[in-house]
């Protein structure tokens, strides 16, 4: 493993932890997006290019799952 996808997994479960302590599905969208870049830099992609993954899967997972989560939350 290199230590960009070291980097990335400690990422995905730092975030993962967090979630399950605060249970406020605040990280689980960050969660995804690390693990989509580690995902990228297991393909061999460059910071950069993880970094673009991370961000905009990020964005993307909060802007398609939110209201269904906001709904199963009530």
């Amino acid at each position: 493993m290199s230590q960009m996808q070291i980097v990335w997994l400690i990422a995905v479960i730092a975030f993962g932890i967090l979630e399950a302590v605060t249970f406020q599905f605040i990280s689980i969208w960050f969660a995804g997006g690390a693990l989509l870049a580690m995902i990228a830099s297991l393909l061999g992609a460059g910071v950069l290019v993880e970094s673009i993954v991370f961000i905009a899967s990020t964005i993307a997972l909060l802007l398609l799952t939110r209201p269904f989560v906001k709904k199963l939350a009530k």
